[in-house]
């Protein structure tokens, strides 16, 4: 029997994310740590950062309104 190549790929799918190297005091990671685990750490930093854009995306076009 043999085995054929499909273009179905199998397992997880691609995330399409990109790694970064970025830099935490020693003290937010253990911060973080403390609250999600190891395991949970990277969605947890993930989170953060798109409500931090959130956030800001919102004053700024709340500030182009009013400008």
């Amino acid at each position: 029997m043999t085995t054929q190549a499909t273009a179905t790929r199998m397992g997880r799918p691609p995330l399409n994310m990109k790694k970064t190297k970025i830099a935490f005091p020693a003290e937010t990671l253990d911060r973080i740590r403390d609250l999600v685990g190891d395991k949970h750490m990277s969605k947890f930093i993930r989170d953060a950062v798109e409500g931090a854009l959130k956030t800001a995306e919102h004053v700024r076009s709340t500030e182009k309104k009013e400008g």
